[in-house]
């Protein structure tokens, strides 16, 4: 692993044909790196191997590899060609790179020019990256209704993305980050099946004003916009782009989690609860123009409250009973 990893010395690499295994990370970062020979004998390329490598214009994946890991091709921002000589393990797709039966999408080239995409039907997973950074789409549109899981950091920082965005009915999981920086989608549709939600999925994304989710949902539900569990005891993510300026937390609810409010800078005020037991890091970081009030039921701070992980709110107001 990382064998190459942010080395700029060298413009190509040909592979041994004894060679079966590339670790993950190998060449991330090697930026100079423009062509690639596989040897004969590659059977794998281990995770984001092959990442953030900016001159690199086409590759060729050869028919003896059969596993290729998430993250590959992320960041190489002059790709617009991946092409399979043979075998049953890939195929291509309008230079997208599918596993062979079309279930795994891997990775969409960011140097392609088209500004929209459709998931093609059958897709049930898209993978780490296969998206992120890319800023020529503009619309991102579902025909699959077998998709079950969208990645880390899958559509990460595609910031002209716009408009809202309704997942696919199927989906169940939804990975760290997967649509961060995401920054010109104005709402998020969430269906009846959802039950993971990562880290920050949604973190940047600012024009956002309502979160909503199907009503036969069993994990998650909002109200008001505003996403929590199906229960109402944790508030997940309040959306970036709505324009009230004060909120209320229900009383039902014991936690905030982590980045809830995060640049939420409408908000001049929010009332928290007094049966809140903790709040994640930076809930409430860079809410500029924020007062807190927290009515507290004991005489002690939430767990997990840290001062500086609420950056540049104006004022935090604690009120004992």
């Amino acid at each position: 692993d990382n064998a190459f990893a942010n080395t700029d010395s060298f413009t190509s690499v040909t592979f041994p044909n004894s060679l079966t295994s590339i670790g993950k990370r190998a060449f991330s970062g090697s930026y100079n790196l423009s062509t690639i020979n596989f040897g004969t004998g590659t059977l794998s390329i281990g995770e984001n191997a092959f990442e953030r490598l900016r001159y690199l214009t086409s590759v060729t994946i050869p028919a003896n590899v059969v596993s290729i890991g998430d993250g590959n091709f992320y960041d190489c921002g002059s790709l617009t060609s991946i092409t399979v000589s043979g075998g049953t393990s890939f195929k291509v797709v309008s230079n997208v790179l599918f596993s062979y039966d079309g279930t795994r999408l891997i990775a969409y080239p960011l140097a392609l020019t088209s500004t929209s995409y459709v998931v093609p039907a059958g897709v049930k997973y898209i993978g780490a990256y296969a998206f992120a950074g890319n800023t020529k789409l503009t619309s991102i549109s579902f025909t699959t209704t077998v998709l079950e899981s969208i990645r880390d950091f899958a559509f990460s920082n595609c910031s002209n993305i716009v408009g809202a965005l309704n997942l696919p009915s199927s989906l169940l999981s939804i990975g760290t980050s997967a649509f961060s920086g995401c920054s010109k989608l104005t709402s998020i549709s969430l269906g009846a099946n959802v039950s993971s939600i990562g880290s920050r999925a949604f973190s940047g994304c600012n024009l956002v004003t309502s979160i909503s989710v199907n009503a036969s949902n069993t994990h998650y539900k909002t109200v008001g916009g505003v996403l929590f569990n199906y229960d109402q005891t944790t508030l997940i993510l309040y959306p970036r782009g709505n324009t009230a300026t004060t909120y209320t937390i229900p009383g039902s609810v014991t936690s905030i989690e982590a980045y809830a409010f995060t640049s939420c800078t409408y908000l001049t005020s929010i009332t928290i609860n007094s049966n809140i037991l903790t709040i994640g890091e930076y809930a409430f970081a860079n809410c500029t123009n924020l007062t807190i009030t927290v009515n507290l039921k004991l005489s002690k701070k939430p767990s997990g409250w840290s001062s500086s992980w609420n950056t540049n709110v104006l004022a935090t107001i604690w009120l004992p009973e």
